[in-house]
């Protein structure tokens, strides 16, 4: 399932390996909708890989604070930590919320350095505002060349103060599925990666669709 750097896939026929997710999660979207569907045939699909965390660290460089974007990469045999987004001139109250700006003109320099399975865009909760721990110490000091390369700036405090983060692990799919007639229902569907237990989970169902309906994402 090939992805475009960054975000879905565009829209392509759907495989035997759709169709099987798809029966995967018949049982949830009928007890979602309500229906017993007699046909339920995937036909097109757009796909998403995400995998691993999202951090939102704010971080005491001395006389100022800087919010950053990191994502820890997991995979079923290892992880890495990228940068994806800093944010400057915050303060110690400022709150933390989620943003991106690896593809603004500020940041291009930083872009070269990232590979496509770097700029992945991640889907699901955010936790609360938490104190920092030596974990998040950890995943800053990973970034903190990346850092200090996107603002021009050499650290001598820098420092982990308070974060907040998100868990992803698998494949999201929006799945267009014929039920019968003239009848189509979307999925959006999350196929969990083989070592977290390769469960396939429904999102969401958005239902009197048509043949050509655009796949959207969803749940917004």
């Amino acid at each position: 399932m090939a992805n475009k750097p960054g975000g879905w896939s565009d829209t392509m026929d759907t495989t035997e390996e759709i169709q099987w997710i798809c029966d995967q999660a018949k049982d949830q979207v009928e007890a979602f909708t309500g229906e017993n569907y007699v046909v339920f045939t995937a036909i097109k699909y757009r796909s998403q890989v995400v995998a691993g965390e999202n951090f939102l660290l704010k971080v005491d460089v001395g006389e100022d604070y800087h919010h950053l974007n990191v994502h820890r990469v997991y995979s079923c045999d290892g992880h890495r930590i990228v940068l994806r987004g800093v944010e400057q001139h915050r303060t110690k109250d400022y709150p933390l919320v989620p943003f991106t700006n690896l593809e603004t003109r500020r940041s291009r320099q930083l872009t070269p350095l990232l590979t496509s399975t770097d700029l992945v865009t991640m889907d699901g909760a955010w936790s609360e505002t938490k104190d920092a721990t030596e974990e998040t110490q950890k995943i800053c000091d990973q970034v903190k060349g990346q850092v200090e390369k996107q603002t021009g700036k050499n650290y001598r405090v820098y420092k982990a103060v308070k974060y907040r983060m998100q868990i992803v692990a698998g494949e999201n799919l929006i799945i267009k599925v014929h039920v019968g007639g003239a009848d189509y229902i979307h999925l959006s569907v999350i196929q969990e990666l083989p070592c977290n237990g390769g469960k396939t989970v429904l999102r969401g169902v958005e239902q009197h669709q048509t043949k050509d309906s655009p796949l959207t994402v969803f749940p917004y």
